[in-house]
């Protein structure tokens, strides 16, 4: 699912991997000036981190490369546990409302 930033090229997303097993919340950059918008995000990286109280990885390239992704994982999920769907969900919505947070002025400045 993605959630627009107020600003065109930039969205939100929250991804999951039953193959990975993971659960991934993102700000996705598309578009030729992806690389180089990541560029000018990553200067305010230790700001941003700050912020939200834990690392992020920056510049996952997407299965394209061109685009650019700065996310965040909780790993080794099993997605077919209905029982841990409550805490999955409540990690997505926590971390997807802390990354709209550090990073909608942000992109929005760029």
């Amino acid at each position: 699912m993605t959630y627009g930033t107020g600003r065109g090229g930039f969205h939100l997303a929250a991804q999951i991997s039953t193959w990975e097993k993971y659960v991934r919340v993102e700000l996705y950059i598309v578009g030729e000036k992806a690389e180089d918008r990541l560029d000018l995000l990553e200067q305010k990286k230790d700001e941003i981190e700050q912020e939200m109280e834990y690392p992020l990885e920056w510049g996952d390239q997407s299965a394209n490369g061109r685009d650019r992704r700065i996310s965040f994982y909780l790993r080794d999920v099993d997605l077919e546990n209905e029982s841990d769907w409550p805490r999955q969900h409540e990690w997505l919505t926590k971390h997807l409302n802390d990354m709209h947070r550090a990073f909608a002025q942000q992109v929005r400045d760029l």
